[in-house]
């Protein structure tokens, strides 16, 4: 580790990763990436208890804009991979399998011969009961183009095999909401795993799309406690702001739903003042 950047060893030796490890994650797991990229997906793993050398997700290049200043830039974004949603939904132990993909009439879109849709059906038990949870993904909607609008090298290579993937990681999320939110995949995204250090290259695909800073955790506890003192089902906050869990929640909502749960408490506790002095009025005083 002698031969590392002070800041790197720092980071490693905080997050307890060893020199093998780390020539690991450049070299194969993530090669050509940048060392605070890898870092980041150190992080996530660790956040999401996985296994970062089984690979549940990659490091993908965006062209990002800030929502503050305007401005818009290259950015490593942190996303599963459909393998990290498949362990996700076994480790709930409600998991019961999945059909083969289907595929509908073979089609020419931008010069790729492909399925027109797919449909994957996945399975989970709920009470006991083996419940499904079906996907269609199209391709003319899903394949992802480059700068010059031609299908990129992954569609046109394996056109069956990512929209599968993508039908299965729809399917996936209707089966467990709240497990896997409403974060897509990288395979959904289309970009090719290994070229995470080609942002600037002419065949990458530039995705527009815009910071959003997410509520804290502390928000989201505070947002919880709430509920639970006004007996708020956690599915209505969801239906305000229009997110699949309160880990989707923009900064920007939170003041939303903390000021409704606040007057609902307001209203509850008013109503239980108001029953209370109803009842004292209504005992008969002793003379």
């Amino acid at each position: 580790m002698s031969n590392l950047p002070a800041n790197i060893k720092t980071a490693l030796t905080e997050r307890n990763i060893d020199v093998a490890v780390w020539s690991t994650l450049q070299n194969s797991v993530f090669p050509g990436a940048k060392d605070e990229s890898i870092l980041l997906a150190i992080d996530y793993c660790k956040a999401r208890k996985m296994d970062i050398l089984k690979k549940p997700c990659h490091i993908v290049p965006m062209y990002v804009k800030d929502a503050k200043t305007g401005n818009s830039n290259w950015r490593d974004v942190i996303m599963p991979s459909i393998y990290e949603q498949r362990i996700t939904a076994f480790r709930t132990g409600q998991m019961a399998g999945q059909d083969e993909p289907v595929f509908g009439e073979i089609i020419n879109h931008k010069g790729v011969n492909a399925p027109e849709w797919c449909k994957v059906t996945v399975y989970r038990l709920i009470n006991g009961v083996r419940c499904a949870f079906s996907h269609t993904e199209y391709f003319a909607e899903s394949c992802t183009t480059t700068k010059d609008g031609s299908i990129n090298s992954m569609w046109t290579k394996r056109p069956r095999g990512q929209l599968a993937k993508c039908a299965e990681a729809g399917a996936l999320r209707k089966a467990f909401p709240d497990e896997l939110g409403g974060v897509i995949t990288a395979d959904e995204v289309g970009e090719e795993p290994q070229a995470a250090n080609q942002t600037t290259n002419q065949t990458s695909t530039i995705i527009e799309t815009t910071s959003v800073e997410l509520a804290t955790n502390e928000q989201i506890q505070r947002i919880t406690e709430l509920a639970e003192i006004t007996n708020t089902p956690i599915e209505k906050i969801l239906a305000l702001t229009g997110k699949q869990s309160l880990n989707e929640i923009p900064k920007s909502g939170v003041e939303k739903v903390l000021n409704k749960l606040n007057v609902t408490l307001n209203k509850q506790e008013a109503e239980r003042e108001q029953s209370q002095q109803s009842e004292s009025l209504g005992q008969e005083i002793p003379l």
